[in-house]
């Protein structure tokens, strides 16, 4: 796998109980980190609405943080961008450091399997890939629950299996309206 096909990716959770991390937890988005031939990529998707009965079961402290998501993360992800060094380095420090309400799943590696246009712009890219993580994510999930014993699908199999243009996500899973991300760029040196 070549350096700019590699694509680092962590879900951001929010989890209302620290103490018990799997109780209502609520996906909030996406991080990835990637590089292309010109630049190294960090890019969050955050989802922009949460069901009305979601917000209301929580306390307002809860509910403040969900409003403010996108610039919780912004901030940490501003700290981690000064010490990362190598692709890869920022989501495995947020993951590092932060085990509390807003979660940071561990960093997965994935071999980038779509084509992208060479004239894409790096935003371009990150929505296509938010998206597609997004929808790996919860066929997982989704794949998980039903096949109770079973090992579910990897992710890299996953991504590359070819998708209708109808392909829905399954009706009990929120649709996925992301806010468009939100992209830190550094050229890459050679």
């Amino acid at each position: 796998m070549t350096e700019h096909r590699k694509f680092h990716y962590a879900l951001v959770e929010f989890r209302p109980n620290p103490a018990r991390p799997d109780e209502g937890r609520i996906n909030l988005g996406v991080m990835m980190e990637f590089t292309t031939p010109e630049f190294w990529v960090v890019a969050l998707a955050t989802r922009a609405a949460f069901p009305r009965d979601i917000l209301a079961s929580l306390d307002p402290l809860s509910r403040e943080l969900l409003e403010r998501r996108s610039s919780v993360i912004e901030s940490e992800i501003a700290d981690a961008l000064l010490s990362a060094r190598h692709p890869g380095d920022v989501l495995k420090l947020l993951s590092e450091r932060n085990h509390w309400s807003v979660y940071m799943t561990a960093p997965k590696l994935m071999e980038l399997v779509e084509n992208v246009r060479k004239a894409d712009s790096i935003e371009t890219i990150a929505q296509h890939y938010a998206f597609t993580i997004y929808k790996c994510a919860v066929a997982e999930q989704s794949a998980s629950k039903s096949e109770s014993g079973t090992k579910a699908r990897s992710k890299k199999s996953l991504a590359s299996r070819p998708r209708a243009a109808d392909d829905t996500l399954p009706a009990e899973i929120t649709p996925p309206w992301m806010i468009t991300p939100r992209v830190w760029s550094v050229p890459r040196l050679r």
